[in-house]
């Protein structure tokens, strides 16, 4: 993963360069299966549900709706990124930072922020509707103004520690589940919504380093998960929220 900055040079009959006052980002992500080395996360009771079913036809479907109704109140995802461990995993590494690059995907729809800042855009929901049996989508989000602080920085002189928050609801993924209609959603594979993220650090000399929020040294810094405020949210029927967890 990788952030590049381009621009166009248009040279004129005269020889005589032109060219846009600003740069143009794009942004490379992993290429294949491998390179997430990233865990998948859920919450542990909403695992449990999936893991439960009966054998006929009539039992599943029954089931299936008790199951939903146990976990249809929704995750909060946080990870802690300490200044401890950004500095280890540039160790070695004395060139300035020059890009950080957060990619994270999911099942079920969501929302990421980092140190409270909300990065999503309140556009499509993300991921875009796939076959996720086939093919589940990602979105990298720049975050290079956090790890820098807009300053230029080696590892050494990394001292402030960052917070990556999620908030997921259900998307396509686990909606409500439904035995008719237009759309045979019993059809499609369904489950606890779950998300995966990682962070990619390059440096002047473009040496790439991968950041795994659960590999840091303390508990603190693997994923926390608790039940959020969302009690409900499916594309058809709308959302439920808690205000009191709010306040």
């Amino acid at each position: 993963g990788e952030i590049f900055l381009w621009k166009v040079i248009l040279w004129d009959m005269a020889s005589r360069p032109h060219s846009s006052l600003s740069w143009s980002k794009f942004a490379i992500g992993p290429n294949d299966d491998s390179e997430w080395r990233g865990n998948w996360i859920t919450h542990p009771l909403d695992m449990h549900t999936f893991h439960l079913s009966s054998s006929t036809n009539d039992e599943k479907i029954l089931d299936e709706c008790k199951l939903w109704h146990k976990r249809r109140s929704l995750p909060l995802f946080r990870a802690l990124l300490s200044a401890e461990t950004l500095t280890t995993v540039l160790d070695g590494d004395d060139d300035f930072v020059t890009s950080a690059l957060l990619v994270i995907s999911g099942l079920g729809s969501y929302r990421v922020s980092i140190d409270g800042v909300p990065l999503s855009s309140s556009g499509p929901i993300d991921p875009p509707f796939t076959d996720y049996s086939k093919r589940v989508m990602y979105r990298g989000f720049d975050v290079t103004s956090f790890i820098t602080n807009q300053q230029p920085i080696r590892n050494k002189a990394i001292e402030q520690s960052h917070v990556i928050g999620v908030t997921v609801a259900s998307g396509w993924w686990d909606h409500r589940p439904l035995n008719s209609g237009l759309i045979r959603f019993d059809l499609l594979p369904r489950g606890p919504v779950t998300i995966v993220a990682q962070l990619y650090i390059t440096t002047s000399k473009g040496s790439v380093h991968t950041v795994i929020p659960t590999e840091g040294t303390a508990m603190k810094e693997f994923w926390q998960v608790s039940k959020g405020p969302i009690r409900e949210s499916d594309l058809f029927t709308g959302e439920m929220v808690d205000l009191g967890v709010l306040s």
